[in-house]
């Protein structure tokens, strides 16, 4: 089973309810919004996907098969961003 973790290069800080992260290696800046910025709070240890679901869920009330086709989304978008990685 797949896990992800945040990329610990990253630098990071908190900006109200959202993050902001800046790659230096890339010179790129992203701001994450509250959800994925759970995302990534969570990921600061590995989960599978199903883990993460499992965690959000108990955040916020969302049904969860939305949760689970909104959460797929983000973790492979962040990937692509190398917010995340996947082990």
């Amino acid at each position: 089973m797949k896990k992800y973790v945040y990329n610990d290069s990253l630098e990071y800080v908190s900006i109200g309810r959202e993050l902001g992260l800046l790659d230096l290696n890339i010179g790129k800046y992203y701001v994450l919004n509250e959800v994925s910025c759970d995302i990534w709070k969570i990921l600061m240890k590995p989960h599978s996907l199903d883990s993460l679901i499992g965690k959000l869920i108990q955040i916020y009330e969302v049904d969860i098969d939305k949760c689970k086709i909104e959460t797929e989304s983000s973790v492979r978008s962040m990937i692509e961003k190398n917010i995340l990685l996947e082990l």
